[in-house]
């Protein structure tokens, strides 16, 4: 009886134990329309947007609404938000939002709607500038913006002020991650840096093509239209998967562009090799032709040992026979390089 209730006593300690972090999660559960404002605009011209904010938990709750600069972003494309003191990169624009409210509290699983006005100063420097409206279950002074999502979330705020921008990206790299493949799999990775002053969004495809020229793929890569911060670095990534087989060399070309739509678009180009080697097949025939080597190096050699024999009338010759092992050798080895050729040759009428 008292291990009965020891154990149900630690069957509920455990459930409460795994249960509490699901539901504080729960409970600070939030969402945020539109997660993107993306707009241009002409020095000193104002822009009105409304955002609204979700309270997607159980219970009233109440959030403060804030703004923050957005300094760098990662190789993924995760932003870096500015801390209080650095100094200016020239692309903040958090001073110029102005939220109708600052704190909200809104009720379970309910919603409210809160207005954004942009005001774009006279001297605004012309390109991109980036920010971020936070809602938060914790005032701005607390906030971590490393935290998870659920318990705050970011509307990214892009400007592209009229003027002399610059657009201008450039292919650091473009690679895959091996350089021999046993099937057509093929990661793809392309590091992009941008040059200029303004976002730009990369998109386009890696073709495919097989020894012979023939292109045997596109595969689109930043279908997302993933931006790519002024003066930052970010990875593209990509994946040609094939289920039929393949051998030899192969080349990939990149090809990408980028620039404001309706406009003329820059163009970026990069290119690389790999090769398919299919070891289910090739394994099995690397160990047959081993086979083959060492069977006809002993049978040339029983053969030529037999003409010695028969030319020397059955007296022994000591040194025509030991002479004879190179020779053997050569043979063998001639005759392992033409079924070896024959062999390629076929991989490549089957599988190029």
């Amino acid at each position: 009886m008292k291990l009965t209730s020891v154990i149900s006593f630690l069957s509920l300690f455990v459930f409460l134990l795994l249960a509490t972090p699901a539901l504080a999660q729960e409970s600070a559960g939030l969402g945020i329309a539109p997660s993107l404002i993306e707009e241009p605009a002409d020095p000193g011209q104002t822009i009105s947007d409304t955002l609204t904010i979700k309270n997607l938990s159980d219970i009233e709750v109440t959030y403060y609404l804030f703004t923050r600069d957005i300094s760098d972003v990662t190789d993924s494309g995760r932003p870096l938000y500015a801390e209080e003191g650095l100094p200016a990169t020239g692309y903040e624009l958090s001073s110029w939002v102005t939220l109708s409210e600052g704190q909200i509290t809104i009720p379970p699983q309910g919603e409210k709607q809160v207005a954004v006005t942009i005001a774009v100063p006279t001297d605004a420097s012309p390109g991109s500038h980036f920010g971020a409206i936070f809602a938060s279950v914790n005032p701005p002074d607390s906030v971590d913006l490393g935290a998870a999502v659920g318990f705050q979330v970011a509307n990214i705020v892009s400007i592209r002020v009229a003027g002399d921008a610059t657009e201008k990206a450039v292919v650091r790299s473009f690679q895959t991650d091996k350089f021999l493949y046993g099937s057509k799999t093929v990661d793809f990775t392309a590091n992009l840096e941008n040059r200029g002053n303004v976002l730009v969004r990369p998109r386009g495809a890696v073709d495919v093509y097989n020894m012979f020229g023939s292109k045997v793929a596109s595969v689109p890569i930043n279908e997302s239209l993933g931006g790519l911060f002024p003066n930052a670095t970010r990875e593209f990534a990509t994946q040609w998967a094939d289920t039929g087989l393949g051998f030899g060399k192969y080349a990939a070309e990149l090809s990408l562009v980028y620039g404001e739509q309706g406009k003329a678009q820059s163009s970026l180009y990069a290119a690389t090799t790999f090769w398919v080697l299919p070891w289910a097949i090739i394994r099995p025939l690397l160990i047959a032709l081993a086979v083959l080597f060492i069977v006809s190096y002993f049978v040339i050699r029983g053969v030529i040992r037999k003409q010695v024999q028969q030319l020397s009338g059955g007296r022994r010759l000591v040194r025509k026979t030991g002479g004879s092992e190179p020779s053997i050798f050569i043979l063998a080895t001639i005759t392992m390089l033409i079924v070896t050729a024959f062999v390629l040759f076929v991989l490549l009428l089957l599988f190029a």
